[in-house]
C-alpha cells in the first residue's frame, strides 16, 4: 500500500500487484462524503491490458478493501465503513467488476466530474 496526497488534506491510498518491477494492475481508494455517518472511500481500478481477463481486478479489489479494514481497524478503531464505485454505464468490464464485488444492485446516478449516466455501486464492510 502507498499513502499519497493528491491534494490538500486528501489521502489517497494505492494497492497494487505485482509481476515483477511489472504492475499487474491497482486499486486506489480515496475517502468520499460520510454515508450513513460512516467513513466512505471511493475505489477506482486498473489492469494492464496484458493482465486483464484472468481474475486480477476482483483479487486485487478483495485484497485492497481486506487491507483498508485491517489498517482502519488498527490505526483509527473504525470497525465499519463503506466502498463505492461510480460507474459509466457504458462500460460493461468495471460494472462487471463493481457487480462481483462491490454489490449486485447499483443505484443510477449522474457521474459529478463527468456529468454523465453511472452506476454507484455500495460495499458495507
Amino acid at each position: 500500500m502507498h499513502l499519497d496526497h493528491p491534494a490538500p488534506r486528501v489521502n489517497r491510498m494505492t494497492y497494487a500487484k505485482l509481476d515483477g518491477k511489472k504492475v499487474v494492475g491497482l486499486v486506489q481508494l480515496v475517502p468520499a462524503e460520510l454515508l450513513n455517518g460512516l467513513p466512505c472511500f471511493q475505489a477506482g481500478v486498473a489492469v494492464a491490458k496484458k493482465y486483464r481477463r484472468k481474475g486480477h481486478a476482483k483479487r486485487l479489489v478483495a485484497a485492497a478493501i481486506a487491507e483498508l479494514k485491517h489498517g482502519l481497524a488498527q490505526d483509527a478503531k473504525i470497525k465499519s465503513f463503506y466502498v463505492e464505485a461510480i460507474v459509466s454505464v457504458e462500460n460493461e468490464p468495471s460494472k462487471r467488476l463493481a457487480a462481483a464485488t462491490i454489490s449486485k444492485e447499483p443505484t443510477t446516478v449522474t457521474d459529478e466530474l463527468s456529468g454523465q449516466p453511472a452506476l454507484q455501486y455500495v460495499l458495507k464492510v
